[in-house]
C-alpha cells in the first residue's frame, strides 16, 4: 500500500500494512481517508470514489495501494486505511503526506537606498512568488550570516535582515537562499550604496613648471557618491570643474596656490586641498656665469669661477707694478 504519482511534492513516510494480500482472494472492503474524510470505498460489488479524486487516484484491490496524482498543497495531512480481508480481518494503517510547492522568483529589496555612514540603519526583505516550507539563510559575499549581532539581526521567521548604524564596509553584495525539502532559489545580489566622504582628498601634480609646458593637475578623495570638485587659484573661483585642471601653456598669471573643494551631495560635506605651483624662469646664461633664480623661494646661485680668476690675476699685476716702483724710487 503506498502513494504514488508525485508532480510536485515528496512523501515523507509510505503507508506499509503488516499484511498485503498480493496473492489470496480479494478484499471484502477498503476504505481509504483523507484528515478522516473518505477518498474511496472499495467493495466487490463495485468502488465509490469522493467528487475531489475523480480522475486523481489508482486503487490496486489486490494489495490495497492508492495512487495519487496531481498533488496540491491541500494534499498534505494525513491518510488512513481499513481493510477487511475475506476471513473478515480488519487491517488498518496509516501515514502523513507533505506536498511541497517549488520555490521561485526569490527577490531582496531595501526599505531605503539613501544610507549614511554611521547615521543611517537598513532593512533587507526576502520575497519569494511561490514556495511553502521555507526556509532561509542571508550570505554576505562568501560569508553565511547566522548568528545576529548588535548591529546586524535577522528575524521575521529569517525573512528580513537588519543592519544598524551602516559602515562603508556593510555595501555588501547580499543574497537571500531560500530552500525547502524539493527545491531552492537565489535572488540577484543586493549591494548598498552607502555615502561617505569626501576624506584623504589630495592634489597630484607637479610643483615647478615652466613657461609655455602643458601641466594637469588632479584631484582626488575617498567618496561615495563621487564628490563634484570646483578649482579656485589664489582665493578666486575658477570656471574649471571635475577633478582634473589641465593649463595649456603656463605663463606669468598661472603661478600660486591652487584649492580643491570636493563636495559630496549625499552627505553634504565638503573637503578642500591646496597645491603650490611654482614657476621656474631661467634668467641668463652666459660663458663667464649662471643665474638662475626660482621664484616665491627666492634662492640664487651666482657662480663667479671666471671673474674670480680675472680678480686674482689683476691684484698680482698690481702688485709687482707697485713692487718694481718702490724699488726705483729707492735707488
Amino acid at each position: 500500500m503506498g502513494l504514488n504519482g508525485l508532480t510536485e511534492g515528496q512523501v515523507m513516510q509510505t503507508p506499509i500494512l503488516t499484511d498485503q494480500n498480493t496473492t489470496g482472494p480479494p478484499f471484502r472492503s477498503i476504505v481509504w481517508l483523507f484528515n478522516l474524510n473518505n477518498i474511496v470505498l472499495y467493495t466487490p460489488a463495485g468502488s465509490l470514489v469522493s467528487p475531489a479524486y475523480r480522475k486523481r487516484i489508482s486503487l490496486n484491490t489486490t494489495s490495497g495501494w492508492l495512487d495519487l496524482w496531481d498533488l496540491t498543497v491541500g494534499d498534505s495531512g494525513a491518510y488512513t486505511v481499513d481493510i477487511t480481508t475475506h476471513t473478515d480481518q480488519q487491517l488498518n494503517g496509516s501515514t502523513g503526506l507533505n506536498v511541497y510547492e517549488r520555490v521561485s522568483s526569490v527577490s531582496v529589496t531595501p526599505n531605503t537606498t539613501e544610507l549614511l555612514e554611521f547615521n543611517s540603519s537598513v532593512r533587507i526583505s526576502c520575497h519569494v512568488s511561490t514556495g511553502t516550507s521555507l526556509s532561509y539563510l542571508w550570505m554576505n559575499g562568501s560569508s553565511e550570516i547566522t548568528v545576529s549581532s548588535d548591529r546586524v539581526q535577522v528575524g521575521d521567521g529569517g525573512t528580513s535582515l537588519t543592519i544598524l548604524n551602516v559602515t562603508r564596509y556593510d555595501r555588501g553584495p547580499y543574497t537571500c537562499n531560500v530552500s525547502n525539502p524539493v527545491s531552492n532559489d537565489v535572488g540577484r545580489p543586493l549591494t548598498l550604496t552607502i555615502g561617505y566622504g569626501p576624506e584623504r582628498l589630495a592634489i597630484i601634480g607637479p610643483s615647478l613648471v615652466e613657461f609655455g609646458e602643458v601641466t594637469v593637475l588632479y584631484c582626488s578623495a575617498m567618496s561615495v557618491p563621487p564628490p563634484s570638485y570646483t578649482w579656485s587659484l589664489n582665493g578666486v573661483h575658477t570656471t574649471v570643474q571635475g577633478p582634473v585642471y589641465v593649463i595649456a601653456s603656463v605663463n606669468s598669471s598661472d603661478y600660486g596656490k591652487y584649492t580643491c573643494t570636493a563636495v559630496n551631495t549625499l552627505t553634504d560635506l565638503s573637503q578642500a586641498a591646496d597645491h603650490v605651483v611654482s614657476l621656474k624662469v631661467k634668467l641668463c646664461y652666459f660663458r663667464w656665469f649662471t643665474c638662475s633664480i626660482i621664484l616665491n623661494n627666492i634662492i640664487m646661485q651666482i657662480h663667479f669661477t671666471h671673474i674670480r680668476l680675472i680678480i686674482r690675476r689683476i691684484k698680482k699685476y698690481l702688485c709687482s707694478f707697485f713692487s718694481a716702483g718702490f724699488q726705483n724710487f729707492n735707488g
